[in-house]
């Protein structure tokens, strides 16, 4: 896994066709969230600068971000195996 599956995995829980149960819960405070569930999910502030590195850009203070982001609903899932595999996760 690498940033980049993290960057995929909390854009897709913003996506609107998945659907995700409590995306405004863990993501809401993040900078894009309203524009990323009406469909653009690249304005969700999420940013790999390498492979190792998530960087994440809050639109407002949440000091108990760092629990949200060890939500189940923000489990890291790698974007290949949900593409090859995309009938069983949608």
């Amino acid at each position: 896994m690498t940033a980049n599956d993290f960057v995929y995995s909390w854009k897709r829980v913003c996506d609107p066709d998945v659907a995700t149960p409590y995306a405004e819960t863990v993501l809401g405070m993040v900078k894009g969230y309203d524009e990323a569930i009406e469909g653009n999910i690249d304005a969700l502030a999420v940013s790999p600068p390498d492979d190792k590195t998530l960087i994440d850009e809050l639109g407002s203070p949440c000091s108990y971000f760092g629990s949200l982001a060890a939500f189940a609903t923000l489990s890291t899932v790698q974007k290949a195996t949900v593409l090859a595999n995309h009938d069983a996760w949608d």
